[in-house]
């Protein structure tokens, strides 16, 4: 080999061993600057505070729906007996204590769509559950009523419905109850209240 590609060989060699001293130095500077990995199984706290300490994640809507499915669910074979879902029951339930109101006031009492509602309504008519009216009144405002098939079918299931609710609260003593009510009634009422705009309007 000439003494010019015997050169040209080391050059070459050479500039490869510095292209990789300098990968090597740099992957190490990246390594030292990543954060220790958390060790699997090892806890981290999301929230600081005794207001999250009783709820998985801090989020309060979530534990109440885990709840209401929970409730749901026992009560969900005797609801298929009958042949209702959640939400056409809930709709028969305001319906027995209200009757009649109209759509309107039924989707504002139990905080569902109007549209939704409507649908349900239709649904429990086909079945002959809830029959609507015309107001007296004001023809254009049409309510809703249980047929005597509908009041049959709340006078089967309602029963069911608060034996479980009250197996529920009974890890509750009676003040813890009263109190239980009150504080829902109260976040409610907070909530639904007239020109309430929620706060991240005034963030």
């Amino acid at each position: 080999m000439s003494s010019s590609k015997l050169g040209r060989s080391c050059l070459v060699k050479l500039r490869e061993a510095v292209l990789m001293a300098n990968t090597r130095k740099s992957t190490m500077t990246q390594e030292s600057s990543v954060p220790p990995q958390r060790k699997r199984g090892s806890k981290r706290k999301v929230f600081e505070g005794e207001e999250f300490s009783s709820t998985q994640g801090g989020y309060l809507p979530h534990e109440l729906q885990c709840v209401l499915n929970a409730l749901n669910l026992l009560l969900m074979p005797h609801m298929r007996e009958v042949g209702v879902n959640i939400a056409q029951f809930r709709a028969l339930q305001v319906i027995a204590v209200l009757q009649p109101l109209s759509i309107g006031e039924l989707s504002r009492t139990i905080v569902i769509e109007h549209s939704v509602v409507s649908r349900i309504i239709n649904q429990l008519v086909q079945r002959n559950l809830v029959e609507k009216i015309k107001r007296k009144s004001n023809a254009r405002i049409v309510d809703v009523s249980l047929t005597p098939a509908g009041e049959e079918l709340i006078a089967y299931i309602q029963p069911l419905a608060f034996a479980i609710q009250a197996d529920a609260l009974s890890v509750l003593d009676q003040h813890e109850r009263k109190k239980f009510t009150e504080m829902m009634a109260r976040i409610f009422k907070h909530i639904t209240a007239p020109g309430y705009a929620g706060v991240l309007e005034t963030m």
